[in-house]
């Protein structure tokens, strides 16, 4: 049997424990718990896909602390600030953040720990895009009107915000430049109070556009408009309601007698036929002799094709619908006059019975009457007018053969 010695066991188990103790010491003092502030971005989540945030707050500070190893080799991305927006409602209101760390490190303060946050309808609008030339060409160059690719910008943001917006334009410098610019730039937009925005505020489509600034040496030049051409009709039924050109004026250069002739540019013969919708062409312009365009030798022609209708005033005898046998029927006035508007060919071709005037003497008993006179008409057509639209009525009763004779007899 092992025989134990309780004196020589107590000084051994003291030494491990003080062996403990120094180790803890030595290890804590190398790895002390330490605080340090970090940024961490705020993550806004679960927005409704038709609302926006307008005052987004970026980042929030936080003080933390942790073992001084661990704690210098986190960043930023190892935390999470997070703002759930599943149930916000258009309006401000106050948010709590949710703060996650890694394990092991504490967070000892949160700054701020809520925010206000103000949600808006998201909207969306197009707006023409101006170019706003900076500076001069050099001397003996001037530069005529910049075209802009495309044309309109199309924003997308905070509805309160973007109904405030009046104008986007981008900014040309033009350097005192001899050569004409091609220059591919960022659009900003201006609100009423001409404070500027860009793509951090509003999703644009596009962000840049596509600037062609024409410079030329000096010359005579001329603004002019440009006509277009149309060739053939359309499609039976239909006629030509509007026609918009894109540009509407074309600048041209020439000599001084030339351009004094000259009151409007026409475009190449543009072919009509049979259509019967809107219709868009790209044509070229016709150029008189010793003239020359400064800039775009084709232009857009769009066609708005509609209803071929008219207006028709026709006269028409007043038919009397459930008349008694045994009654007559007198009429002042007898005739009237019909209002209507339809498609031309039709109303050229109207037989008597697709339009009538009408009055219904069902259940009327004998005596003098005022009736509302009524159109019956084809269902294209669409009465604008009845004249008269009342009349005078008187029913009497008619008298048989054998009556008649007495009063002859």
């Amino acid at each position: 049997m092992i025989n134990i010695n309780k004196q020589n066991m107590l000084p051994k188990v003291i030494a491990i424990l003080i062996a403990l103790l120094l180790w803890f010491y030595i290890n804590g003092d190398q790895n002390p718990p330490i605080q340090k502030s970090i940024n961490v971005d705020i993550n806004y989540e679960d927005l409704s896909e038709d609302l926006i945030v307008t005052n987004e707050i970026k980042e929030i500070k936080l003080k933390i602390k942790g073992d001084e190893k661990v704690i210098n080799n986190l960043s930023m991305r190892d935390f999470s600030a997070i703002i759930g927006l599943k149930d916000a409602q258009i309006g401000e209101q106050e948010l709590k953040i949710d703060v996650r760390a890694p394990i092991g490190i504490e967070i000892v303060d949160v700054n701020p720990s809520k925010v206000n946050v103000n949600i808006d309808k998201m909207a969306e609008k197009q707006v023409p895009v101006r170019v706003s030339l900076l500076g001069n060409t050099a001397k003996g160059y001037s530069s005529f009107k910049p075209t802009v690719k495309p044309s309109h910008v199309v924003l997308k943001g905070p509805k309160k915000l973007i109904n405030t917006i009046v104008d986007a334009r981008v900014d040309v410098n033009l350097n005192n430049t001899k050569n004409n610019l091609v220059l591919n730039l960022p659009i900003k937009v201006k609100d009423k109070n001409d404070k500027t925005y860009g793509t951090e505020v509003f999703i644009m489509n596009p962000s840049n556009v596509e600037v062609f600034v024409p410079i030329i040496k000096d010359t005579p030049s001329k603004l002019i408009p440009i006509k277009p051409v149309l060739e053939g009709n359309p499609q039976a039924g239909y006629k030509v309601g509007r026609v918009i050109i894109e540009p509407e004026t074309i600048e041209i250069v020439g000599e001084y007698d030339k351009l004094g002739a000259i009151n409007y540019i026409q475009t190449e013969p543009i072919n009509i036929t049979g259509i019967k919708e809107n219709t868009t062409k790209e044509v070229r312009l016709r150029l008189p002799s010793n003239v020359s365009l400064v800039y775009n030798a084709k232009v857009k022609v769009m066609i708005q094709v509609e209803d071929n209708l008219t207006v028709k005033t026709l006269q028409r005898e007043i038919k009397v619908l459930n008349l008694d046998k045994n009654k007559n029927i007198k009429l002042s006035p007898a005739v009237g006059n019909i209002t209507v508007e339809g498609n031309k060919e039709i109303l050229n071709g109207l037989a008597a019975k697709d339009l009538e005037l009408v009055i219904d003497v069902a259940g009327l008993n004998v005596g003098m009457h005022e009736l509302e006179v009524q159109s019956v008409a084809l269902a294209n057509l669409k009465t604008l007018k009845v004249e008269p639209s009342k009349i005078k009525v008187e029913i009497t009763k008619e008298e048989n053969k054998e009556d008649q004779q007495q009063e002859v007899e």
